[in-house]
């Protein structure tokens, strides 16, 4: 069976996904520019770890999809239709 892409729904996937990225940066702008230095050697240490393969704190949620929830969240509230 063979199925066909719909290019307007492409495209409006592709807009979608820019417009995600373009959310992304800023946010990550915005959320770095308050850290402190500490904080911000905190968090490089931490991904640093993870990548070294030590298994991540469980007990811990994970920084980067808390901000990404964050991010989304704060998107949402925006486009939202007002009642």
């Amino acid at each position: 069976m063979e199925s066909r892409l719909d290019r307007l729904e492409v495209r409006r996937w592709l807009a979608g996904h820019r417009e995600a990225e373009n959310v992304i940066r800023r946010e990550r702008a915005r959320e770095l520019i308050g850290r402190s230095t500490d904080d911000a050697w905190a968090i490089y240490f931490s991904l640093l770890d993870s990548q070294l393969g030590e298994p991540p704190d469980q007990n811990k949620p994970s920084y980067v999809l808390m901000a990404m929830r964050r991010v989304l969240d704060r998107y949402a509230r925006r486009t939202q239709p007002t009642p």
